[in-house]
Parts: C-alpha cells; structure tokens; sequence
C-alpha cells in the first residue's frame, strides 16, 4: 500500500508540473513575452480550459513559489510573469517546471 500512495502522488505531482506549464505559458502568451506585464487570470484559465478557481489559485501558487510569477492580487485576478518565468515558460523551451 505505500507504494501505491507514492506512485499516486508522483503521479499528483506530474499532473501538476504539466497544468503548471500549461498556465505558465498562456500567461507568458498573455504577457506578450514580456516581463512585468499584468496578466488576467480569466483570460489564462480560458486559454488553459481550467473552470475550477480553487485549481487554478493551486497552480499560480505552485508558479509564485517558485519565481515564475508574481505580484498576485485577489488571488491572481491579475498576477505578472516575472523574467524568470518568461524564460521558462516559452514556446521554444523544454521546461521542467
């Protein structure tokens, strides 16, 4: 049985990177490639097919702790791609987020 937990959780944890990356892009999409530029969360979660607010507030925090976004107000209605986050979340990239 813990096996099982740790294969579900690994596989919670791969299903996350991959929705993560899928909103880090249209954001960066979003963005226009450009740093520092408000994004809207309704905009992302429409690109993204994402309708579950809390889903999407668990990835954008998931992106914000590890730098890729920032400056999230009333839980990401509007949020920024930070440098790093442009980089990272570009088309051309392989990224492992």
């Amino acid at each position: 049985m813990p096996n099982m937990s740790r294969r579900a959780m690994r596989g919670k944890g791969i299903a996350m990177k991959r929705l993560a990356l899928s909103v880090l892009r249209a954001a960066v999409a979003d963005a226009g490639g450009d740093p520092g530029v408000h994004v809207s969360r309704a905009r992302v979660m429409e690109q993204t097919g994402i309708t579950d607010l809390e889903v999407f507030v668990r990835v954008a925090e998931y992106l914000a702790e590890r730098g890729f976004i920032a400056e999230g107000v009333n839980r990401y209605e509007l949020f920024i791609v930070t440098l790093r986050g442009i980089g990272a979340g570009s088309e051309d990239q392989r990224t492992e987020l």
